[in-house]
């Protein structure tokens, strides 16, 4: 089988749209910094004061969601179809048949990915306003304690309890804390969950190109610097159905920790075919070559 000169190059990383992430992460940075604001400005923590500064906090995380959702909609249909297309020049250009029509399974993926990734915001909204509501009844009951040890409210107590809570600001508005125990701003989780899931849509977007065309086996990528997690892997050819006598699973591939949060790598299209004859993908030339 010839290797045709000038082929397309395929990534062995999913190339970020740094401006566009940047723009969803400067979102999420101001609101965190309105959110601030709102709660450092609470003074009175009576309950109707608290009720109050809720609706506030979740009026700034509606309009967050507003805009997420429209941004996620756009990038998951982008990078799913720009790496399917990847699936689809690699094996043509390698002479394998490909069907290269999008349809509706596509564009249902597609919306399942979208509503994924909202699923994980919101949840952290979730945090956000139930870091907010602990701050604002924490507040509530130390108020109350100095009224009942004062009988009266001083400016000295309002300015303790807010400086408590700008104390409790300044080390980071939490909005998940994960299985390890490690606590995220809704700033950095933002980043990371939408740099995790876009390599997901991408992968997704290869394996279903891959997948409708009849073609079972994928390549892990590979690059310096992998953790210990994905070091197993790299450049391990996987069987997308499970069911291949020779290779493991990409369940099993992930299962044991490939595609963590942030990780870089990703799936390559490959056929069976090539293992048969002197194909390596060289990383340099991102593509298949014969030895």
């Amino acid at each position: 089988m010839a290797i045709e000169k000038n082929k397309p190059l395929l990534s062995a990383q999913v190339m970020f749209r740094d401006t566009r992430l940047k723009t969803l992460v400067s979102w999420y940075k101001a609101a965190t910094k309105q959110l601030i604001i709102t709660l450092n400005s609470a003074t009175d923590f009576s309950r109707a004061r608290r009720i109050s500064t809720l609706k506030q906090i979740d009026k700034i995380l509606q309009g967050l969601d507003k805009k997420t959702v429209g941004w996620v909609q756009k990038e998951v249909k982008s990078y799913y179809q720009e790496h399917g297309q990847d699936a689809i020049k690699v094996l043509k250009a390698d002479g394998f048949p490909v069907n290269t029509v999008f349809g509706l399974v596509d564009d249902e993926a597609v919306e399942a990915l979208s509503g994924e990734i909202m699923t994980y915001y919101r949840e952290a909204y979730s945090g956000v306003k139930r870091a907010a509501m602990r701050m604002l009844n924490e507040s509530a009951r130390l108020q109350i304690q100095a009224l009942l040890a004062e009988g009266k409210i001083t400016g000295a107590t309002r300015k303790a309890i807010s400086d408590r809570i700008a104390g409790e600001l300044r080390k980071g508005f939490v909005a998940l804390v994960d299985r390890g125990g490690r606590q995220w701003s809704i700033e950095a989780y933002s980043n990371m969950l939408t740099r995790t899931m876009l390599v997901k849509t991408s992968n997704q977007g290869m394996m279903n190109r891959l997948l409708r065309n009849g073609y079972d086996l994928v390549r892990v990528s590979d690059h310096l610097g992998s953790c210990p997690l994905c070091n197993p892997w790299q450049g391990q050819v996987l069987s997308m159905s499970g069911v291949h006598p020779d290779y493991p699973s990409v369940d099993k591939a992930k299962g044991e920790g490939l595609f963590h949060p942030n990780c870089r790598h990703r799936l390559l299209p490959y056929h069976e075919k090539l293992l048969d004859t002197n194909f390596i993908f060289n990383v340099n030339k991102r593509r298949y070559i014969r030895l």
